[in-house]
């Protein structure tokens, strides 16, 4: 019985420790940072994943209630901008709907109270 209750308290750390961080929502979509596929590309810039997951369909783009994009952008700390490098859609099944890249990264200054300012504190703090 010991080793079980170990065994969930460390399903249950690791669990915590991956978990995705609420970025914030805006019409009817909400933000969310995945920390696990961060990674640091030079002092002051990072690479990271984000998912923008469709809480309530208000625009007809294709993507209903459930589904999502998942995002990877850049931030740049020490410029406070934040750039898109490529995203892909998915049904709220997981099924990929379509999927784009840039073809030239342009940095865009972020924002105070959105979730470029959200993700600017989680990944640069």
């Amino acid at each position: 019985m010991k080793y079980v209750g170990i065994l969930i308290l460390g399903l249950s750390i690791s669990k915590l420790t991956h978990a995705d961080v609420y970025l914030g929502k805006y019409e009817g979509y909400e933000y969310y940072l995945l920390p696990s596929k961060t990674k640091q590309v030079t002092g002051t810039k990072y690479e990271v994943a984000m998912e923008r997951y469709v809480a309530k369909d208000i625009k007809k783009d294709g993507i209903a209630q459930g589904g999502y994009t998942l995002y990877k952008r850049y931030i740049d700390c020490a410029n406070r901008q934040v750039a898109t490098i490529s995203w892909a859609n998915y049904t709220k099944a997981n099924k990929l709907i379509s999927n784009d890249k840039v073809n030239h990264v342009k940095y865009y200054d972020i924002f105070p109270r959105s979730w470029g300012s959200a993700l600017y504190n989680e990944v640069c703090r």
